[in-house]
């Protein structure tokens, strides 16, 4: 019980009141933090239609945009097997994760549509030497083979 009220103290620090938070439980069977990482995205913005729809709740599009970022927290601290303590989710909190997506979303868009001309592969190899060791000449000695070596590469 006590993880339910962790979990609707967090929702109440990013706008929703008791109302929203007890239909939110109800509608999505998430009863603590860490299970909002089983939702899908598409999942929590249903569910806060939904509540605007079917119970005649007002959701606002704060309050619908806020917890994909928990979401987004939670999931991110379960991969790297944190401790997920729902009091350092704030609204503030939630602001700055919703950038660093909106952040990684973009990366992701931009990295899509960006078309590379790519050098042959001899030289990059070379540029990826000379990237980790510095010029040929500061290579250490269990590398110094590559600079004779030619390598061939067959796609």
């Amino acid at each position: 019980m006590a993880d339910q009220q962790e979990f609707e103290n967090a929702l109440d620090r990013i706008g929703f009141g008791q109302q929203e938070r007890d239909a939110s439980i109800q509608a999505s069977g998430c009863v603590n933090i860490a299970m909002v990482s089983l939702s899908t995205v598409d999942q929590i913005k249903r569910v806060c239609k939904w509540l605007n729809a079917n119970l005649n709740i007002p959701i606002s599009a704060m309050q619908e945009q806020l917890p994909l970022p928990l979401q987004s927290w939670v999931i991110g601290k379960q991969r790297l097997r944190q401790i997920i303590d729902p009091a350092e989710f704030t609204t503030v909190f939630a602001l700055n994760q919703a950038q660093i997506m909106r952040q990684q979303l973009e990366d992701e868009a931009r990295g899509d549509g960006e078309t590379l001309a790519k050098a042959p592969r001899q030289i990059q190899i070379s540029i990826q030497l000379e990237s980790i060791f510095g010029s040929y000449g500061d290579l250490p000695q269990s590398v110094t083979w590559l600079r004779s070596c030619s390598i061939k590469v067959c796609d």
